[in-house]
């Protein structure tokens, strides 16, 4: 019954957080789109001659991404998580979460500024600046925490440190003249009639495939330790019954993308095998 339970949350977070992250991120490049970061794409693209910069894109993606998975958690119906932290408690996503953890993530003064090391723009800082109540906050101290708020702290610096950095330099490694990846040369290729630049589009797909393959690496390593409690009422443990396999499922040849997505998608693998 676990291969089942892996299966439905194979689809889930395909469908819900692959798909939905790339309409997201196409949505912002549309030319209708009022959203703060959709004004600062444009404002971007503007001074970069017409696309928006690789370098602004991909953090953008990765966050985008993370943040949908975080929002499907926080709604039991689609993705039910729990999260087991270093000292062995189990903590309901959705319900110590409170239905809060895309907020905690994205919202001004929280997990990003706090733990991560890579950039970001914060699209609503301008906000509490206005009202003169902008501070920063410094990160807590795991252990001085009560749970379950510790556990959500422990659940935060993680995400950000060992899923959105990561994600992040995996794709800037990609811009480097000097990578040999089968992704790198893709995105060479494609910058080429457009000045050495990728285009947004071929971006968006990519950086939110490598946030997800972040995500269940995380999980393969023992890192994140989740489990996803299917339809069936069936709890798995992601880590022990993925058996490490889950982030190469994810972007294998006739793997998770393929076989339930509706959005593009390039398959590396195919190409390389197949040259």
């Amino acid at each position: 019954m676990s291969k089942v339970a892996i299966e439905e949350f194979a689809e889930l977070l395909v469908c819900h957080v692959r798909d939905v992250s790339i309409q997201q991120c196409d949505m912002t490049l549309g030319p209708n789109y009022r959203g703060p970061d959709g004004q600062r794409w444009r404002a971007a693209a503007a001074a970069a001659g017409g696309q928006v910069p690789a370098s602004m894109v991909i953090p953008d993606c990765v966050d985008t991404t993370i943040f949908e998975a975080l929002r499907e958690t926080d709604d039991q119906e689609i993705l039910h998580l729990s999260f087991t932290t270093n000292h062995g408690e189990i903590m309901d996503l959705l319900v110590e979460g409170g239905g809060e953890l895309g907020g905690w993530y994205i919202g001004t003064g929280e997990w990003r500024p706090m733990y991560s090391k890579e950039r970001f723009i914060d699209d609503f800082a301008d906000i509490p600046t206005e009202w003169g109540i902008a501070t920063p906050e410094l990160a807590p101290i795991l252990e001085e925490l009560p749970m379950p708020r510790r556990a959500i702290e422990e659940l935060g610096q993680l995400l950000v440190r060992h899923v959105r950095d990561v994600a992040i330099q995996s794709c800037d490694l990609q811009l480097l003249p000097h990578s040999q990846t089968p992704l790198a040369k893709r995105w060479r290729r494609a910058a080429v009639p457009f000045h050495g630049k990728v285009p947004p589009q071929v971006l968006i797909p990519d950086c939110v495939d490598e946030t997800i393959f972040a995500f269940l690496r995380a999980i393969d390593q023992g890192i994140l330790r989740l489990s996803f409690t299917a339809e069936s009422g069936e709890t798995v443990d992601l880590v022990k019954e993925g058996r490490g396999e889950l982030g190469a499922r994810y972007m294998a040849s006739s793997g998770w993308r393929a076989k339930y997505s509706k959005e593009r998608f390039v398959d590396d693998f195919a190409e390389l095998s197949s040259a």
